[in-house]
């Protein structure tokens, strides 16, 4: 029988991407929807990912016994180092949709040509069996930002983002290209070895 897990999250995206890297290794992971659980409502107010991701575990701790794994991530920009980092995915919300969220960080570098174009993707995991036990993984993917974006695979900042692993635009990524080297992928493996080690997974 698979181990199962909660992920804490309502993003079909997002779970999809931890399932496809989790599935292989015995693990069966449930978004809220699964158990029928409404969307968290929290805010996400920490001043680390590991703050608001453990924000996220602990308000679905109260209404659940599942082990729980919550995640939170962003992208970080070396020359605009407050414009997304924790403000990732809020800083998508002001514009229409993701597609032109993109394009005004492109637009933000076309205005500004010398500026460098470095930048990093961040992850921080909690994961918990029960109240007493929280563990925490990270990962990280060192990249730059794109002269222009290329939807092909991939979702949120995907499409402008190269990474310096293969210098490749991450939405152009085959999944298991992608996992291999994502931020979400590096912080995976180390909750991968934290669960075998406890016996939890084979």
């Amino acid at each position: 029988m698979n181990f199962e897990i909660l992920l804490a999250t309502s993003n079909k995206h997002k779970l999809e991407e931890f399932r496809r890297i989790l599935a292989p290794h015995g693990i069966t992971l449930y978004g809220m929807s699964d158990l029928n659980l409404e969307a968290l409502d929290v805010e996400e107010n920490g001043d680390t990912y590991f703050k608001n991701a453990q924000i996220k575990l602990e308000a679905l701790r109260k209404i659940t016994t599942f082990p729980i794994l919550a995640d939170d991530s962003g992208l970080e920009l070396d020359a605009f180092p407050h414009l997304l980092g924790l403000h990732t995915s809020r800083y998508a919300k002001q514009f229409s949709n993701q597609k032109e969220a993109n394009e005004s960080i492109i637009k933000l570098y076309e205005n500004n040509p010398s500026t460098k174009r470095d930048a990093i993707f961040k992850c921080a995991l909690c994961f918990s069996l029960d109240d007493n036990d929280i563990r925490y993984f990270d990962g990280e993917m060192p990249g730059f930002i794109a002269n222009k974006a290329i939807y092909e695979h991939g979702f949120g900042y995907d499409p402008i983002f190269i990474a310096k692993e293969n210098n490749r635009c991450v939405a152009s990524l085959k999944n298991e290209e992608k996992d291999e080297i994502s931020h979400r992928g590096k912080a995976c493996k180390k909750l991968l070895v934290y669960l075998k080690i406890k016996g939890l997974i084979k």
